[in-house]
């Protein structure tokens, strides 16, 4: 089953490890921390949870597998929210 991905109409760009996003309709701006960017720029469809919380317990080792998946989830709920992404995980 595919993954979630980003939205077509939703733009971004990396400053400084950071990812400033502008919504669908042009006004929502959000600016993700490094860990936020990182699956930011894993949503291509192809990865599920159960993927980006391999990839992100292999770069942050002390985060509990159980605190990312939460934490991915969490955050996946809050891009779908504001239209940011689209699919299901």
């Amino acid at each position: 089953m595919p993954g979630p991905r980003r939205a077509e109409d939703a733009h971004y760009e990396v400053v400084e490890d950071k990812a400033i996003i502008i919504g669908p309709d042009g006004s929502e701006l959000v600016t993700l921390n490094t860990l936020g960017t990182l699956v930011w720029e894993s949503l291509d469809g192809g990865h599920d949870v159960g993927t980006l919380v391999v990839e992100l317990a292999g770069r942050f080792p002390a985060v509990s597998r159980q605190q990312l998946e939460d934490d991915v989830r969490t955050f996946l709920g809050e891009l779908k929210g504001q239209k940011l992404i689209v699919g299901r995980w």
